[in-house]
């Protein structure tokens, strides 16, 4: 069943059966517009009003309007995969990418990520994987949960922190630095695992 662009009426006009079966009941059995692209979309809706959506045929994509500009809502349990870059300070890290998904609903990004590290990293320096978006919260705000396997024989949590753009890393409890740098203070080498669950809001 398509969906139509809805007829206007003038006062005094009497509807027939196949009128209000198109306008009423197909268009609202459709859930709303729907165009092959993004341009016939724009084409069709001049003057979108906030909250309006559109589904776009040709990509499969639901969009709405948010006041500004048309943007993609992605259906909840849509995960999408990264890959992580583990790094410690400035310096990045050889490893291999065991977990990395994220999902995207609005502005908010659900992300988890797990990485093995394959080479060691700088002493003592703060061990900061990347997260798959940058995030709109500031420096030092917490926001998941961090972990650390240190070669197998011992695991450190902390909680997860935006430290620059791009990347996080771990604050335990009572520290005056960020993990690896402070608490605990190790170098990462290889078979160290590294890995987190963050809810942020994009920027």
């Amino acid at each position: 069943m398509a969906w139509t662009a809805p007829s206007t009426f003038v006062a005094g006009a009497i509807l027939t059966a196949a009128q209000l079966n198109t306008n009423v009941r197909d268009n609202t059995l459709a859930g709303g517009p729907i165009y092959a692209t993004t341009a016939a979309r724009d084409a069709a809706i001049t003057s979108p009003f906030v909250g309006q959506r559109a589904f776009i045929s040709g990509t499969l994509i639901n969009t709405q309007y948010n006041g500004t500009a048309w943007v993609e809502v992605a259906p909840i349990g849509t995960w999408t995969t990264f890959t992580p870059q583990l790094r410690t300070a400035s310096t990045n890290v050889p490893s291999t990418n065991n977990y990395g998904r994220y999902v995207q609903q609005g502005k908010m990004i659900t992300a988890q990520a797990k990485v093995t590290a394959t080479a060691g990293g700088t002493a003592n320096g703060a061990i900061k994987p990347s997260i798959p978006t940058a995030t709109s919260l500031n420096s030092d705000q917490t926001f998941g949960v961090f972990l650390i396997k240190d070669t197998g024989t011992a695991y450190y949590s902390g909680v997860a922190q935006s430290v620059e753009t791009g990347y996080i890393s771990g604050q335990a409890y009572g520290s005056a630095d960020t993990m690896g740098a402070n608490t605990p203070a190790m170098t990462i080498v290889s078979g160290d695992v590294v890995s987190y669950a963050v809810v942020y809001e994009i920027s």
